[in-house]
């Protein structure tokens, strides 16, 4: 399998950032050519025309208490963004976004996002080097998203050899906060972009032209695209605005739902509440049936010759402490002819920031000879769809079982911690030993690194990178073998892959 990096976000204040690039659906598609068909954007004379428009958003002066910046007299209005910019508010909601976090900072920056009243051409420019290892040509039809706030001028800018110029459509309703005399247009955090095209010069410059889809920005974005592969970070860029996006640290309570009432999603089933094995009664029965139900319709059949059915849901606690609340499904496995030949469980509970997580606890087949190759592959990509409709953050699992560890290393899920990482690290030391060669090179370069860079930060090893140390080009199948292979089989370590 070869390893695409534009699907496997980093960012530069963690392992993954809640940032994403995913294929558009036809929905997306449909929004994006319904902006540029109907775009009319206002228009400026110049400069001092454009900040004056800009001046007209803020309306009369403010105060901007608690942001460092002073307040001008009430006939030249103060932008609350320059005082949030100049006093480091921006950049450190942005690195608790980007963190799957949020903060104060997050709470009042909010409160300045208004809908912007007209269409706006904004433009912005970073070095290509921000997009890291992903080339941006292959970002072109993607919808992207900036888990922080996504800065913007209104004020045209010059392609630069090296920078790739990024000339962004906000259609009126963008949710945007502004400040007249930088020219910044900052929109919401969470905004979907759609990359509608890429050009590359031939003095180095790129330009990307962009797509604010409708409805989405300051979090309210809609659910991520189902038919689309984990996605490329999208980098932060201005020095000004690190970034990030995520649920607030103190979730709003959940709105139970009543009994017999039918249930939108398993956000709905998780805080409905799973009645425990010892709650009996009709209300219990009914709860129980409809969270089956729920399950059964998103995971119910037939993948890789073998069919899935959900036999049962019950109670589940997720999280660190085992003290989260969800749902788990319980399936069988059967062949073409109905016998029963594997089983799988799997779980999603909501975390302390109220954000849903899926959990894959298990999957086996009790005999391989009778069919089920592919199974998880097919299974796991179906669910990941589905985890994406119903709004779910991430997957967490346990790789171990034999081959797990190298499986799960082999598609791209990182270390959830470091007691994890450091345990694959040790047995990498071991299989390694005295050995060399380029192998055992690479492999002491990747050691070298691991001790080096902190856990979580961007050079801090994948295990996606030790599965793979060794391998022949061209390499595949049960019986090829190569160094980085040997450590990761027979693994075990806490798994995580951000959605």
């Amino acid at each position: 399998m070869a390893f695409n990096p534009a699907l496997h976000p980093r960012g530069p204040n963690g392992r993954f950032t809640r940032s994403y690039a995913r294929h558009m659906n036809s929905l997306d598609g449909t929004k994006k050519d319904k902006v540029k068909a109907s775009w009319k954007s206002k228009a400026f004379k110049g400069a001092e025309d454009a900040r004056t428009y800009l001046r007209g958003l803020l309306g009369g002066g403010k105060s901007n208490k608690g942001t460092g910046s002073p307040t001008k007299g009430a006939g030249s209005p103060t932008s609350p963004l320059r005082g949030f910019v100049d006093s480091g508010a921006l950049g450190r909601a942005n690195e608790s976004l980007r963190a799957g976090k949020t903060s104060p900072e997050v709470q009042v920056i909010d409160k300045e996002m208004k809908p912007l009243p007209d269409s706006l051409d904004l433009c912005r420019s970073v070095p290509a080097k921000k997009f890291g290892s992903v080339d941006p040509k292959s970002l072109e039809g993607m919808k992207v998203s900036d888990a922080g706030y996504f800065p913007t001028t209104i004020a045209p800018t010059k392609p630069v050899p090296g920078n790739v110029k990024m000339h962004i459509q906000a259609p009126a309703g963008t949710p945007a906060a502004v400040d007249p005399d930088s020219g910044q247009v900052v929109l919401g955090h969470g905004a979907e972009l759609a990359v509608d095209s890429v050009d590359v010069s031939p003095d180095g410059s790129t330009e990307m032209s962009l797509v604010a889809l409708p409805g989405t920005g300051q979090g309210d974005g809609d659910a991520p695209s189902a038919d689309a592969p984990d996605a490329p970070d999208v980098p932060s860029g201005a020095p000004d605005a690190p970034a990030s996006p995520s649920a607030p640290d103190t979730p709003p309570a959940p709105t139970a739902t009543p009994a017999g009432a039918p249930v939108g999603g398993i956000g709905d089933v998780i805080d409905e509440g799973m009645p425990s094995i010892l709650e009996g009664g009709p209300e219990a029965d009914a709860r129980r049936q409809r969270a089956r139900q729920q399950l059964g319709d998103a995971m119910n059949g037939t993948y890789a010759g073998l069919t899935a059915e959900v036999t049962g849901a019950s109670r589940f606690y997720g999280g660190p402490d085992g003290e989260n609340p969800g749902v788990r499904a319980t399936l069988v496995l059967r062949d073409a002819d109905g016998n029963e030949v594997g089983r799988a469980e799997r779980a999603v509970y909501r975390d302390d920031n109220g954000d849903l997580v899926a959990v894959h606890e298990l999957l086996e087949i009790d005999d391989r000879n009778r069919g089920g190759g592919g199974l998880a592959s097919a299974f796991n990509a179906h669910l990941t769809d589905w985890y994406r409709e119903q709004g779910v953050s991430r997957i967490e699992l346990t790789a171990n079982i034999d081959v797990g560890g190298y499986a799960w290393a082999s598609h791209g899920y990182d270390f959830a911690d470091e007691n994890s990482a450091n345990g694959v690290m040790d047995r990498l030391r071991d299989t390694l030993g005295d050995a060399d060669g380029p192998d055992a090179d690479a492999a002491r370069a990747l050691l070298a690194r691991a001790e080096s860079a902190p856990f979580g930060s961007p050079d801090y090893p994948t295990p996606f990178e030790i599965s793979q140390l060794g391998r022949p080009e061209g390499a595949s199948g049960r019986d090829a073998t190569w160094l980085g292979k040997q450590v990761m089989l027979g693994s075990s370590w806490e798994g995580t892959r951000w959605l």
